[in-house]
């Protein structure tokens, strides 16, 4: 029990936050790995490929909207495509808040990695 206490306050404390394809990630993955061969147990670490973050595609869907608004005041004709487009950036959005993402799945690409480790 001790062990895993040590383990969770060195990645809590000394690595922090290990958000998804960051270089912190992959320290706490190499720190786990090693941890792992010291209980003789051999690990290997396996990359693939991750949604890093969904700030980019709040940040498209949030600019995206106001610039249409803004554009579709001085352009009327624009109007009722800018409220479509508006409408189908709300959707996008809220579905990256709720866990459900669209279009992060094709822009916030990055790798990361499990640690796997075998008892046999």
């Amino acid at each position: 029990m001790a062990e895993m206490i040590k383990t969770v306050e060195y990645l809590a404390s000394e690595i922090g936050p290990r958000p998804v394809a960051t270089e912190e990630e992959q320290q706490a993955a190499l720190y786990i790995a090693r941890e792992f061969e010291e209980l003789g147990l051999p690990a290997e670490i396996e990359e693939f490929q991750g949604s890093v973050s969904h700030k980019k595609t709040r940040l498209l869907c949030s600019a995206l909207a106001v610039i249409l608004a803004l554009v579709s005041l001085f352009v009327p004709v624009i109007a009722l495509p800018a409220v479509i487009v508006s409408f189908i950036c709300a959707v996008l959005f809220m579905s990256e808040e709720l866990g459900k993402p669209i279009l992060s799945k094709f822009l916030d690409k990055g790798i990361s990695q499990n640690v796997v480790a075998r008892y046999v």
